[in-house]
């Protein structure tokens, strides 16, 4: 560096000689002769000297960098990976606005529990709500509830809602149940586990009064001792136990 200097300061004379700069310029001095510190070396292959060390300039000592290391470097997804990431937000968010004000974390007894069951379905404007416990020794399930619909629309749309929470709040390892009578106008059935949940229009709800069934037991029942049932008992037949020990819980 100091050779470096010397020579521009050479050429810079040999200039001046010849009158093609002026030592006066402030631009010529400042092309021929820069500001360098010659007390202090920038790079110096001599690191064994520790009176040099301060001389080797590190990351650490110039403010615009640092010191790369993997613990805080970025990381960098593939584009699978950010997709599926993005991907997740997304069903995050869909989640959380589409079920806004309901418990999406699964219940203690099952998928549901009975109270939050009773609540979506008020939320959803479900008519006369009817549950009945059924005993223990059945193994069967611990709840059988029924629900009225306004229309096959609000019917349909109640036990698609049911079940569409049902697989944001179950486990791996809990079916994802099926909706029993689809092709029928007044009568729905789901099984979830813990709870057989039945959606029926006004007109079967009145014919069938299940209430009356499941709170009495058959031999109480005038409709189950006639003979009377029509197809639609197919439905039940799934879900054939003995009803003679069920309980009412309440009717709302």
């Amino acid at each position: 560096m100091i050779s470096t200097t010397i020579r521009l300061s050479r050429i810079f004379r040999s200039l001046e000689s010849k009158g093609i700069v002026s030592s006066s310029s402030s631009n010529s001095r400042r092309i021929f002769n820069p500001p360098y510190n010659q007390n202090k070396r920038l790079f110096s292959d001599d690191q064994g000297d520790p009176k040099n060390q301060n001389l080797i300039p590190s990351a650490l000592k110039i403010g615009k960098y640092e010191i790369f290391r993997e613990d805080n470097a970025p990381v960098i997804l593939d584009v699978n990976e950010e997709r599926e990431r993005f991907q997740s937000i997304a069903e995050e968010e869909f989640i959380s606005s589409e079920f806004d004000g309901y418990n999406i974390q699964r219940g203690i007894t099952g998928v549901f529990d009975i109270e939050e069951l009773v609540d979506v379905l008020r939320k959803e404007n479900g008519v006369d709500i009817f549950v009945a416990s059924l005993p223990k020794q059945l193994q069967y399930a611990d709840y059988v509830v029924v629900v009225g619909g306004k229309s096959l629309k609000h019917m349909l749309g109640m036990a698609e809602f049911v079940r569409k929470l049902f697989k944001v709040k179950r486990h791996p390892n809990d079916l994802i149940p099926r909706l029993e009578g689809e092709d029928s106008k007044d009568w729905l059935a789901i099984d979830l586990g813990n709870i057989i949940l039945h959606i029926m229009s006004k007109k079967a709800r009145l014919n069938y009064d299940l209430e009356s069934l499941w709170s009495l037991g058959k031999d109480y029942d005038e409709l189950a001792n006639s003979g009377k049932l029509d197809p639609l008992e197919e439905i039940l037949k799934k879900h054939a136990i003995s009803l003679d020990d069920f309980q009412p819980l309440e009717r709302n």
